[in-house]
Parts: structure tokens; C-alpha cells; sequence
């Protein structure tokens, strides 16, 4: 189910977000976009995807983000050995990547610490 409709993109708290388990390695995050697109065909290039991220503890943390069509990757990237202060993600789409869209209703970004 879309987390979205709970979230208020208006003000950034502690409410918004979504914490790993104490084994981040098997934690995957799986989260709808498609009640972000009204209409659908309404969306154009540059298309960027803005998130925030931080870790809580010790140890070294990777946070690896995909957007997916379904389960058709579009685009990875990944943060290499985050830190503890909240930063801001963003990832502006290739070209390419936005030309491999062929339906906006079935968008998910996963994220996976590892």
C-alpha cells in the first residue's frame, strides 16, 4: 500500500519517514509514487526524485536507492557510508532512464541499506 497519503510533504518531522531494522543488511523498503502523478502523461523531463536520509548508531551503513517501472530497474545509485545528520537525496533522471518509462502509474523507489 502507497505510504504517501500519511505523509505531509509541507513539513519535514520525524513522522515522515520509515526506520530499518537492527539488521539493515536484509532490510529492503519498497514505496509507490504513483498518487504523485496527476495525470499521469503530465510528466516531463528533467524528472528528480528529492528524499532525505541518515543513519542512527555506529558502524558503516551504504544506502543504495532504485526507482523501478514494476520490477524493470530504471536507475540505481547509491550513498556510500552515510552519517548520522539528516541529508538531502536527490536524483535527476538520464535521458535514457526517463525514456525507459513507459507507465508512471506502476513507479516504486526501493531502498536498501546494506
Amino acid at each position: 500500500a502507497s505510504l504517501f497519503p500519511s505523509i505531509d510533504d509541507d513539513t519535514f518531522n520525524d513522522v515522515d519517514y520509515i526506520q530499518s531494522s537492527t539488521n539493515p543488511t536484509a532490510d529492503v523498503c519498497k514505496l509507490s509514487l504513483s498518487n504523485l502523478f496527476d495525470p499521469p502523461g503530465g510528466v516531463t523531463q528533467p524528472f528528480t526524485i528529492y528524499y532525505r536520509y541518515r543513519k542512527d548508531g555506529p558502524g558503516t551503513i551504504d544506502l543504495t536507492v532504485r526507482l523501478l517501472q514494476g520490477v524493470t530497474v530504471i536507475a540505481q545509485w547509491t550513498h556510500s557510508n552515510i552519517g548520522t545528520d539528516f541529508l538531502n537525496g536527490a536524483q535527476t533522471l538520464t535521458a535514457g532512464e526517463f525514456a525507459a518509462i513507459t507507465n508512471f502509474t506502476d513507479l516504486y523507489i526501493e531502498l536498501q541499506a546494506n
